[in-house]
């Protein structure tokens, strides 16, 4: 319940008995109470809709962006490329949007989001296909480059979350982190034992740029945009964390 898939919707969850006194007691012996949901396993197609849904979100900034994996990317892609050619073309653009219904956003807006990306600007076919109406079109290479560049706008969406998730580490609102400091949060965090090797090099990476070994929200942003591009350029750099674990601790 606290974190739904996204190949899973949760469509109902079950009231729970309004409590007078401090529970346990004696009509309920438990500090606990049972939660009663409703779990919907969606489709593939689902899926891949709400991932289109999740792209136009972040080309147009104004909403909560779930990020997306590389094959997410392509299966978006593929959603608005409905022939299969390579290339989405202006009217699959706007007949897939108007599918969508997602508010707010027009096929003028994406356009100006791959200029803003710096896609127009590109020598070549790739660039030619954004010329003019008739022959406009935007390639894999494009829809991804537009994507990514939404990402790092500071204004958006996924910006906003970067600063919270580094509030959790900065409970008291600092605004600069030292080592120490994060090392501190993630055991506090970890559910399970760290590798500390691992640690000193993601804390070393943090506070590049900052001649004091200090992690600020920029330095912190930075990061984990850089590591989520690479990502999505090279899927086999995401480690499962459980093969980190020591071996008693996997095997229990």
């Amino acid at each position: 319940l606290l974190y739904q898939s996204a190949r899973i919707s949760l469509t109902g969850v079950g009231r729970l008995p309004r409590l007078a006194t401090p529970i346990p007691d004696l009509l309920h012996p438990s500090d606990h109470l049972p939660v009663s949901a409703r779990l919907v396993l969606r489709s593939h197609w689902e899926t891949v809709e709400d991932d289109a849904r999740q792209w136009l979100a972040c080309v147009s900034g104004t909403t909560s962006v779930r990020p997306l994996s590389g094959d997410a990317l392509r299966d978006a892609f593929n959603f608005f490329d409905k022939d299969a050619s390579g290339l989405v073309s202006l009217v699959q653009l706007e007949a897939s949007m108007q599918t969508l219904r997602f508010p707010g956003l027009d096929s003028a807006m994406v356009r100006q989001a791959l200029v803003r990306a710096g896609c127009a600007e590109r020598e070549g076919e790739r660039a030619a296909h954004l010329s003019d109406d008739q022959s406009w079109a935007m390639d894999l290479d494009q829809f991804v480059r537009v994507y990514t560049h939404g990402m790092q706008r500071s204004s958006s969406a996924a910006s906003r979350q970067l600063e919270k998730a580094f509030a959790a580490f900065d409970p008291l609102g600092k605004g600069v982190l030292t080592r120490a400091d994060m090392r501190a949060a993630l055991h506090r965090m970890a559910s399970a034992p760290l590798d500390e090797e691992r640690v000193d090099e993601t804390l070393a990476e943090l506070s590049t740029g900052n001649r004091d070994g200090s992690i600020s929200l920029r330095s912190f942003s930075s990061w984990m945009v850089r590591k989520y591009m690479s990502f999505l350029e090279d899927p086999s750099l995401v480690v499962d964390s459980m093969t980190k674990w020591p071996e008693e601790v996997y095997n229990q």
